[in-house]
């Protein structure tokens, strides 16, 4: 089973979507299963809201397989253009922004952060005028620190057409809700609508 906290986005007054999207801190309980109806369509309803998805797991493995299924699911809409990142340990914000750039085939012409913060934003209004937009899936978001979370919010307030451009779900260790509660992480910590806690493997045995 898994815990799910769902928190009202800020963005949500702004677009048309269900009004039971993300109701106010409820908490419940759904199948971890990627197939479960219940957990995709929470998922869904966070990302038709403009908001992020953060999911904690401890284990290496089972985040990997979580980002590949997403990335395959995403794949075969029409109205995403999923990339998967892993954030490099103890790296700099050049450093995840190239990573990124990467994620979704721009070649590195200009070496500097502002320079390929330029490009991807680029790329953002591209995807957006072929009606699609883009999806990080972030592996080990418990690798951000201050300098490369600041790199995620950054993204995320790209804006083509009045329209939020870039949407993320995060995968990372349970740590990392400490450094969310940081007051210097509220920027990204407010953008994220659903938090999910996947089951220890003790828990999936029994």
């Amino acid at each position: 089973m898994v815990e799910v906290m769902n928190r009202s986005s800020p963005m949500k007054r702004h677009y048309r979507c269900p009004r039971r999207v993300l109701p106010e801190y409820n908490e419940f309980t759904v199948s971890t299963s990627t197939h479960n109806d219940e957990w995709q369509q929470r998922l869904e309803w966070t990302l038709l809201a403009r908001a992020h998805v953060l999911i904690l797991e401890d284990d290496e493995a089972v985040r990997a397989s979580v980002i590949r299924d997403l990335h395959r699911r995403y794949q075969k809409r029409r109205d995403y253009m999923p990339s998967r990142v892993t954030v490099p340990e103890r790296g700099t914000d050049t450093a995840l922004m190239r990573h990124i750039a990467a994620s979704v085939g721009l070649k590195a012409q200009r070496s500097r952060y502002y320079h390929l913060f330029q490009d991807f934003e680029a790329y953002c209004g591209r995807q957006y005028a072929a009606d699609k937009r883009a999806l990080l899936l972030i592996d080990d978001a418990h690798h951000l620190r201050l300098n490369t979370m600041r790199v995620l919010h950054s993204l995320s307030t790209i804006v083509v057409a009045n329209d939020l451009a870039v949407q993320m779900v995060m995968v990372g260790r349970g740590e990392i809700v400490k450094q969310m509660q940081k007051e210097s992480w509220r920027a990204l910590e407010s953008r994220i609508g659903l938090r999910m806690r996947l089951p220890s493997r003790e828990t999936k045995a029994a």
